[in-house]
């Protein structure tokens, strides 16, 4: 799958600090992304330029419906409302 084309619950494999793919983040839709880095909680931010150049792949399970990601974004923006 391309960048341009992800989809909600999409997981991003990227090169973060290395030419290698070593760090997956899982596209939430609305142009952002969620990922954790060692030692630190786990994030949402934008989707912009510089995370898209760090794009190895996208993958998306042939199974895969948008809507199976709805519970996993009840629960980011519950936490983001009680934050």
């Amino acid at each position: 799958v391309h960048a341009d084309k992800a989809q909600p619950g999409d997981v991003l494999i990227c090169c973060f600090g290395s030419s290698t793919a070593n760090h997956a983040a899982i596209y939430c839709g609305g142009g952002e992304l969620l990922h954790h880095i060692p030692d630190q909680l786990s994030k949402r931010e934008r989707y912009t330029d510089k995370w898209q150049r760090r794009t190895h792949s996208l993958w998306r399970h042939r199974q895969w419906q948008e809507s199976a990601f709805t519970g996993i974004y009840n629960d980011l923006e519950s936490a983001l409302a009680s934050a």
